[in-house]
This record gives C-alpha cells, sequence and structure tokens, in this order.
C-alpha cells in the first residue's frame, strides 16, 4: 500500500489551484498611487513545493527559469498617464507676471466699455433719427387725413356724381368706389374712420346714388346707410282685379325682384306674427297662394333688385291701413272701420275679402258693385238643397265664371300640358266662397262686399258689345230672356 492511501483525509497539492490562489492575492495587493505607478508587493510566501506528478506553472514566453520573481509589466494602463497628467498644477507666477496680467485684463475692459459707449451713441442717434422720421411721415398722414375727413379741399357743393354701389360691396370695395368717383381721396383713412366710428359693422346698401363732392366722410357714411337715397327706384302700380301671377310677372318687368322668387314668399308664414290676417287663415293647405287678396292694389315706389319681403311687406301694410281707416260708411254716425264693420254684420275680413275679389272681377264697372254683391248674399243666405222665394234649387252656388280657371284669368292663360286643368276655386262645384281670394279688391269692391244693394236678385251677366250692358234677373226664366237680348245664346 502506498503513502498516499495511508492519508485518506488529505488532499494531494494541486498546482493550478495554487496558481488560482497566487493570482487573486496578487490583484489584491496591486495599489494605484496618486502619480500613475503600480506597486507589486513580494507575495507572502514563495510557492508551496511541487511534488511529483504535479503540473508545471506555466511561464511568459522569454522569462526568466526563477518563477518565484514577480513579473512587473512596462505599462499596465495608458489611462492612468492621462489622469496623471490632468491633475497636473498649473504653474505658479510671479509677482510681475501676475501684476502684467492684471493690468492687461484692466486695458481689456476699459476698451470694451469705451466701444460699448460708442456703439450706445450710434444707436440713439439712430432711433432718434427714426423717431423723428416716423412722427413726421405720422403727422403728415393725420394731416392729409383729417383733410379728407373734413372735406376742406373739396369745396364744390354744387356737382353731384353718380355712384353705384354693387349688392355684397366690401368696405374696401366702397371705399375704392368713392375715390374712383372722386368723393374721397384717401381711402386707407376713409377705412380707419370708417372701422373707428362704427366699430367694424359696416354693411352698406347696394343701389345708386348722386352725391355731393364737399361731404364729409360721416356724411358719406350716412348717406350710404339709408335705402331712402338711393336713385334707383321704379314706380309699379297694381291695378284692382290683378291677380298673384300677374303682380309676379309686373314686379319681374320692373326689375324689382325675379316672379319666382316672388311667388314663393307668397306661400310663406312668417309674416303671420306681424300681420293677424293672415295668421287668421285657417285652411291654406286649400289655397294656391297664401298671400292672394292681400296684396292691396296701388302704386308703389321699390328700389331695384329688391327682396320679395321687403315688396310684400309694402303691400301688406297698405291692405292693413285701408281695412282699418276710419271711413263714413251708411248707416254709422262716425267713421268707423272696415274691421268694425265687419264684426257688425257677423262677418269676417277674410270672408269679405273672398267676396269682394269675386265682385271686382264681375263688375263692369263700380256702379254695379253694389248690386252684383246683393245677387251673391242672396246665393250665400241659401243652404245645399234649399229653394229660394221663387222655388228654384241650386242657387247655394255662386255659379261665377272668373272662379272657373283661378289662378288663371281664363282658359286662353292655361300652359300646353294643362288644358284639362280644373280649379279647386271653381264655384259651380261647390256651395259658398271658394277656399281663397282670387285677385287683389279694391275699396271700392270691398265696400260693395260689406254693404250690398238690398234685392232679391240671383242672375246677372253683361253683353258683349263695346260698351256692355248690365242685365239682372230674379229666375231662371228672366236670365234665360237676358242671355237673348245680349245675344249671347248664339255662342
Amino acid at each position: 500500500m502506498s503513502d498516499h492511501m495511508n492519508r485518506p483525509n488529505q488532499k494531494p497539492n494541486d498546482p493550478l489551484d495554487a496558481l488560482e490562489q497566487r493570482r487573486k492575492q496578487k490583484i489584491e495587493q496591486f495599489q494605484l498611487n496618486l502619480d500613475g505607478e503600480f506597486t507589486d508587493p513580494q507575495p507572502a510566501g514563495p510557492l508551496p513545493p511541487q511534488e511529483d506528478g504535479d503540473l508545471p506553472v506555466a511561464q511568459p514566453a522569454g522569462a526568466p527559469e526563477n518563477t518565484s520573481a514577480p513579473v512587473q509589466p512596462d505599462n499596465l494602463n495608458s489611462f492612468s498617464e492621462e489622469y496623471a497628467a490632468s491633475r497636473q498644477k498649473p504653474p505658479v507666477l510671479s509677482k510681475q507676471e501676475k501684476k502684467a496680467a492684471r493690468a492687461a485684463a484692466k486695458a481689456e475692459k476699459k476698451r470694451k466699455k469705451a466701444k460699448a459707449k460708442k456703439n450706445g451713441c450710434l444707436f440713439k442717434m439712430i432711433w432718434l433719427v427714426m423717431v423723428v422720421l416716423v412722427s413726421v411721415l405720422l403727422s403728415q398722414y393725420i394731416l392729409v387725413g383729417v383733410n379728407d375727413m373734413l372735406a376742406i379741399s373739396r369745396t364744390d357743393a354744387e356737382t353731384t356724381v353718380a355712384v353705384e354701389i354693387p349688392d355684397g360691396s366690401s368696405l374696401q370695395d366702397v371705399a375704392n368706389i368713392l375715390t374712383e368717383r372722386h368723393i374721397i381721396d384717401n381711402p386707407g383713412f376713409f377705412k380707419l374712420y370708417a372701422t373707428i366710428t362704427r366699430k367694424g359693422h359696416i354693411s352698406f346698401t347696394k343701389g345708386s346714388y348722386d352725391m355731393n363732392l364737399n361731404m364729409d366722410y360721416e356724411a358719406i357714411i350716412n348717406y350710404l346707410f339709408h335705402q331712402e337715397n338711393r336713385k334707383d327706384t321704379v314706380q309699379v302700380t297694381f291695378y284692382e282685379g290683378m291677380n298673384i301671377l300677374e303682380y309676379a310677372q309686373h314686379l319681374e318687368d320692373k326689375n324689382v325682384c325675379s316672379a319666382e322668387e316672388f311667388l314663393a314668399y307668397c306661400n310663406t308664414d312668417e309674416l303671420d306674427e306681424d300681420y293677424s290676417f293672415l295668421a287668421a287663415i285657417d285652411n291654406e293647405q286649400d289655397r294656391y297662394y297664401k298671400l292672394e287678396g292681400y296684396l292691396f292694389p296701388d302704386t308703389y315706389t321699390y328700389y331695384e333688385a329688391s327682396e320679395p319681403e321687403d315688396v310684400v311687406r309694402k303691400m301688406l301694410n297698405n291692405y292693413e291701413n285701408k281695412i282699418n281707416e276710419p271711413l263714413e260708411f251708411p248707416g254709422y254716425e262716425e267713421p268707423v272701420s272696415m274691421v268694425q264693420v265687419a264684426a257688425d254684420k257677423g262677418m269676417t275680413m277674410e270672408n269679405v275679402t273672398r267676396l269682394a275679389s269675386i265682385i271686382q272681377l264681375e263688375a263692369g264697372s263700380t256702379e254695379d258693385m253694389a248690386t252684383i254683391s246683393s245677387v251673391f248674399h242672396n246665393r250665400l243666405a241659401l243652404s245645399e238643397g234649399e229653394a229660394n222665394e221663387f222655388g228654384e234649387f241650386g242657387l247655394s252656388r255662386l255659379m261665377s265664371d272668373v272662379t272657373v280657371f283661378y289662378p288663371y284669368k281664363n282658359k286662353a292663360q292655361l300652359p300646353a300640358d294643362q288644358q284639362d286643368f280644373t280649379s279647386k276655386y271653381d264655384t259651380y262645384n261647390f256651395s259658398g266662397l271658394p277656399a281663397g281670394p282670387l285677385c287683389s279688391p279694391g275699396r271700392e269692391a270691398l265696400t260693395a262686399a260689406l254693404f250690398p244693394e238690398e234685392t232679391d236678385l240671383y242672375y246677372f251677366l253683361y253683353s258683349k258689345e263695346e260698351t256692355p250692358v248690365f242685365y239682372t234677373a230674379k229666375t231662371l226664366e228672366q236670365q234665360n230672356q237676358n242671355i237673348e237680348k245680349a245675344g249671347l245664346n248664339e255662342e
């Protein structure tokens, strides 16, 4: 049995373990001094002796055979040299050198201060020149602007020029137009004045104006803000008995507004709150045009290219004034309005206007209106199927020819594609008044509707002579005789 077998608890010496132990010891003992040098202290003791069979310790190439001496590296790390160089102290200056450095710094500071002072004076001079220049230019601009604003240089009060303001013109557009027409000389100052005095809310009225050359800014702005100063006005006359279709075409011919826009507005509900007689209409779905009958026939002054609302309102205001105007009527000691008379008779102005429109279209003269009114009143007093005092039936229907083709006046006015047209207003087909007026009745027709002549007539007709003859009848037999007298039976 060998000697190793007699020491079972002892581990044989391992050369690798010894080498690793020594390496760790060297690493722990290396110290980096402040000068950037490394020290490699001697190991605490020699390497443990090697026994037979132990692996030799590896030596670097070219190293001495004595492995017990430590290996000193020529240069461990270049970083240590850079760090050491950065830690070097600055050179120490002598007193003379320090004095010279202070003198140089003081001289440099003085030079910079002098330069800054010189530059500051130059800047102040330039700034002063700019302020003076701007002040001169601004004062000149204000002087010229104020002169133009007050029209000091414009003294020609006799000469007028025509000025056309297009629809939708901006303040800049108006300023340019006024400058071109020599009303003003400074468009920029005019814009400034208008913006300040009107707080930016500028909306000039379109149209044609005749303006004097000596108007100041305030007079110019006020003049252009009011439509009554416009010169592009037209007078339009609507006659009694004209209906809405004729109104629309007449307005378009006079360049007041388009017929299409006017007719569309004649069915609006926007005006009900302003006019009680419109708010009282409860069957507008049965009417062709809601405003028919309330556009009072008269002569109106309109501006070219007006809005339909402005056109309609002027007519409705006239109708409202006429029916509320106090007048002298038979049976009243004091003047009263048509509205009051209608209420006293148990009628509404709505029905009065419907009846008056038929009277207006049927009558050949104002003298016949009261008689024609009596015929219609007598028929309206009958119920459907009721006989009159002469034993005749079917007279509750007005059977007025003027209602057959409404909203057209007659068959000749029917569009080519509507030759079989049947009007909802045809009084041959129902009893009572039609759904609405057929035209715009005048004051005489409205008065006749309120004050019919007291008769027992149920028929009337006109001959077709150059000067028509008016015939009336109580019975159908008399009516047939009148037809023969008038020569209408030949048709």
